[in-house]
């Protein structure tokens, strides 16, 4: 049987070649110990363009991981990640190419691309006219990478999971269309006719979509000899496992392998969720085009489900049932289309993923109706009083899309999948695409975009398609204007956003006014509502300010935008309007415990109960907090939170409103203004009181998102009170009571391999004005080594305070903080451990010197490098200068445990001014620590790496 299915596999790959088809004939040889992969290849390749070709290019994406300067190399710097730099040679991969021939077996001269070190091109001894072949024999070494970096390679149980390794021709439809690997799981290959042979050693099972044809020994009985064939494949995935790992199914439609898996749902469950999800695909996207599908768990774990089912399986609030079936449905409704629609996976990469989460929608809707946001969290006691409770599961789509465009950080779904930041390529950009399909639907009511889906993907089932094909496809079924969809909602930034801004009424009509508060064509439903029943319903287009239409009055109690959430809409707070117009018919008040996400039909108001510490003084403090904040941000957000003391037997808190305008399509991106005032101890049975009215303007560079660096300018005033009580340890104020107006320019470039950062600030008060700059810098080198730079320099341009305070000067090693910016622990503590705590801020020295502080300029040096691993040197020098006295050169020296960058470090001083420290007494309260206690500051290190 297998070697009548062999010859007739061999007898489809040579009438393949005689046809014209793209052929990959692969010959493979597995040395696990080498972790390498010995290669002869044979690509024989069709010119489907109308131009001759003199070159080809071949994607190499095994070596992407060939140095640390590779694209793939930089797409982990920008990510925060340093598994990829850190990593020894002999970890990263890299593709030793040794020949490439011609039929004829000439050599032909090929070079990488410059700034493409993952794409050959290969210099051609005659062109390729339209329509002609081209044959290409190559010989080549795969060193495969370790699979910590991206999932694919060699794991540390010595099993193989390949994907892009070996070499494939790009796409050309007129132009090449190659680009590098970037970790995205997108590369563009045209459709080719496989034939495989690998070698690996006996105790291997190979898994891989492609059919086996014929398994059996090698002739010296030690090594095992695999091959497989295929017919218009585009996926290159391969598993090659000590143990089977894969289970398959044999449905109606096709054979199913996987290795997702849940242990609560038994066999017999499994395969008749399998049965139902394959039929689900049969329906709306047709026949699958290979007799088997592989689901893997890697490709899951690269796309998974986002979301409270990501919970540990302990505390997961939905069935273990439902939580395997959306896992494997998701991850076949993915493998499905890139099986079947060839479009460019990352030019045009919002179809086939808005596609996806469509599916996902309809699936829910019409298998799981019942099911909730929360899970089986909606019933219990405290939870179920949550608006989350009662939204429905496909309500998290709206909620991440919505995350990030009110953070102003979302971009148009037609951007190329490497210029998306991370958010947005991995949950916001693909929700947003299934939205605005659902949206299409709802708004085409000739159209049924199920249908339209399966008929589209059946017309172009793996032809070469682009999106320019969808929309004409589109345009054909229906007959509304559907333009808006594929410029503004597709092609742009462009918010929805709508508003009833007035009601009239008549005897027997209701005149409502539109307001469309952004520069778009998108149209909105205008539902009818009476008893929380809809008599009405009607699409409104066009509205390029506002427009007033006229409804029949019948019995109309409210009118509501978008009533049953199908748009995703920027603010739908102002979506409900009450044909009486009272004020809190409109928009009653609502007192909630805890934040919940946002009721547009409601006014929220929060309560919280707040248990922090802030400083040793006030120790534990108790309160209250109450505020507007949802979970999605909003542009007006005010705070009140009153807290009791324990320790200072006092009460605290503070409060704050502020406003925000986000601008898009502008450098210039956020614009904020308000004011805080807080009350709190800064020493024992001592408090200060500080207003800070304030004004900010933050850049970035809008044409590319990804990029970190952000410029701020801000301005504000700091006005501080100061009382003492009776059982004060400080007897007297150094200065009295004052405020400060200051203005602040920063420029940011974060990054985990170079960073920078420069900070120019002025200030202004009755008795003093003073000028100073600051600029750091850190770079992770390519040899590993850690650097780190930081120059300050300061100076007063007037000075009348009192020449015997220090309480204005800048400071050598530890500010005095008298805007109380730094969250000191113990601020006003000369001794003890809480003294010892370090701020990087002013002088940046660690050992505590004379002079301390400098009332007419200052300028020092910070310095550190790597010795092992988070062992550090360090050093800092400086000129520090006071009135009336000469400059003095100061200088400290030691050991920096950098266990956290900024959240947690230690300095262990051993050289400076006062001579070898560590040989000095009391040596313990010379060690300084660096300790951030501050929630929302140690989340930036999860953020970061997502926006």
């Amino acid at each position: 049987m297998i070697k009548a299915k062999y010859i007739s596999f061999l007898l489809l790959f040579f009438g393949a070649i005689i046809q014209g088809q793209n052929q990959l004939d692969i010959e493979a040889y597995v040395d696990i110990k080498s972790k390498s992969i010995t290669i002869s290849q044979t690509i024989v390749y069709k010119n489907r363009s109308n131009v001759s070709w003199s070159k080809i290019y071949l994607n190499d994406w095994n070596n992407s991981y060939s140095s640390k300067s590779t694209p793939l190399a930089k797409r982990f710097e920008e990510e925060f990640s340093t598994k990829f730099h850190l990593a020894k040679n002999d970890q990263r991969g890299y593709t030793k190419v040794t020949s490439i021939l011609n039929k004829n077996g000439d050599d032909l001269s090929f070079k990488y691309v410059e700034e493409h070190p993952d794409i050959i091109e290969v210099n051609l001894k005659s062109s390729v006219k339209s329509g002609e072949t081209y044959t290409l024999k190559l010989d080549y070494v795969l060193v495969l990478p370790d699979a910590t970096f991206t999932d694919y390679g060699i794991t540390d149980a010595n099993e193989l999971r390949l994907k892009y390794w070996y070499i494939t021709p790009t796409v050309n439809d007129g132009k090449w269309n190659y680009y590098s690997n970037k970790n995205l799981d997108d590369l563009f290959i045209p459709l080719s006719d496989i034939y495989l042979s690998i070698i690996h050693p006996p105790n291997y099972k190979v898994t891989t979509e492609l059919d086996l044809v014929n398994i059996g020994l090698t002739e010296d009985k030690l090594m095992q000899k695999s091959v497989f064939a295929g017919k218009n494949r585009v996926d290159t995935f391969m598993s090659i496992d000590k143990l089977p790992q894969y289970s398959f199914v044999q449905t109606d439609d096709l054979i199913v392998l996987t290795d997702i898996n849940e242990k609560s749902v038994s066999g017999p469950d499994k395969a008749i969720l399998i049965d139902k999800i394959t039929r689900f695909l049969n329906e709306n996207l047709g026949d699958y085009p290979h007799r088997q599908l592989l689901v893997t768990q890697l490709d899951y774990n690269k796309n998974p489900l986002y979301g409270l089912n990501q919970l540990p399986s302990f505390f997961r609030p939905f069935p273990d049932q439902f939580q395997y079936e959306l896992k494997l449905l998701k991850t076949a409704i993915k493998k499905y289309l890139n099986e079947t629609l060839l479009l460019n996976p990352r030019k045009e990469h919002w179809l086939s993923e808005g596609f996806q989460t469509y599916l996902l929608i309809k699936y829910a809707e019409e298998n799981y109706p019942g099911m909730k946001l929360l899970g089986t969290l909606s019933d219990v006691w405290g939870i179920r009083s949550f608006h989350a409770a009662d939204l429905d599961f496909n309500y998290q789509y709206f909620l991440y899309s919505m995350e990030i465009a009110r953070k102003n950080k979302d971009q148009p779904i037609s951007t190329s999948k490497d210029s998306l930041i991370k958010f947005n390529a991995n949950i916001a950009g693909k929700y947003k695409a299934g939205l605005g399909l659902n949206y299409l639907d709802e708004f085409t009511e000739d159209l049924n975009l199920e249908a339209v889906l399966s008929d589209f993907i059946e017309r172009y089932r793996q032809r070469p398609v682009s999106i320019a094909d969808f929309e004409k496809f589109v345009k054909s079924r229906t007959s509304k204007d559907v333009n808006w969809f594929f410029t503004d909602f597709v092609n742009t930034r462009k918010k929805i956003d709508f508003k009833i801004s007035a009601v009239e009424t008549t005897k027997d009509s209701i005149e409502v006014t539109i307001k469309n508060k952004r520069k778009n064509k998108m149209p909105v439903s205008l539902f009818a509502i009476k008893n929380d029943s809809v008599i009405g319903k009607y699409w409104v287009e066009n509205i390029t300010n506002t427009k007033t239409l006229t409804i029949p009055k019948d019995s109309t109690e409210k009118l509501v935008l978008d009533y049953f959430n199908k748009i995703p809409e920027f603010n739908q707070r102002d979506n409900y309007k009450a044909v009486d117009g009272s004020f809190l018919n409109n928009k009653p008040l609502q007192f909630r415990l805890f934040k919940d996400i946002e009721d547009p039909y409601y006014n929220q108001i929060f309560f919280m109960p707040l248990v922090e510490f802030n400083n040793i003084y006030d120790g534990l403090t108790l309160g209250v907090k109450m505020y507007n904040k949802t979970i999605l941000r909003k542009r007006l957000n005010y705070k009140f939170s009153p807290q009791y003391a324990t320790r200072s037997k006092s009460f605290t808190g503070g409060f704050s409103v502020f406003y925000t305008h986000n601008l898009d399509d502008n450098n210039l991106f956020d614009v904020s203004y308000g004011m805080s005032a807080s009350y709190q101890s800064f020493a024992q049975d001592a408090f200060f009181t500080k207003i800070r009215p304030s004004l900010s303007f933050s850049f970035r560079d809008n044409d590319d998102l990804r990029k970190d660096q952000i410029d701020q300018i801000s301005a504000r005033y700091v006005s501080i009170d100061r009382t003492l009580g009776p059982n004060a340890i400080i007897q007297t104020l150094d200065e009295p009571d004052y405020g400060v107006f200051n203005l602040r320019y920063i420029h940011s470039n974060p990054g985990v391999i170079n960073f920078s950062k420069f900070v120019s600030d002025v200030q202004f008060a009755d008795k003093f004005s003073k000028l100073s700059f600051s600029y750091e810098f850190r770079k992770l080198t390519k040899s590993n080594r850690n650097i780190n730079f930081r120059l300050f320099t300061g100076i007063f341009l007037d000075n009348d305070t009192d020449p015997n305070s220090n309480f204005f000067s800048f400071a050598l090693d530890r500010p005095t903080d008298y805007l109380f910016d730094l969250n000191y622990l113990g601020r006003s503590e000369d001794a003890g451990l809480f003294s010892q705590q370090l701020i990087i801020s002013e002088g940046g020295f660690k050992s505590q010197l004379k002079p301390s502080f400098a009332n007419q300029w200052i300028t020092t040096a910070n310095f550190s490098t790597s010795i092992w691993r988070y062992i550090q040197a360090y050093g800092d020098v400086g000129l520090i200068k006071n009135r009336l006295q000469s400059a003095n050169f100061v200088y400290d020296s030691g050991i920096r445990l950098n266990l956290v960058e900024d959240y947690l470090e230690i300095y262990l001083p051993v050289y400076s001014n006062l001579g070898w420290e560590i040989a000095q007494p009391n040596y313990d309260q010379k060690i300084r620590f660096i300790i951030s206690v501050d929630p929302q500051v140690l989340l930036g290190l999860f953020r970061r790496k997502w926006y």
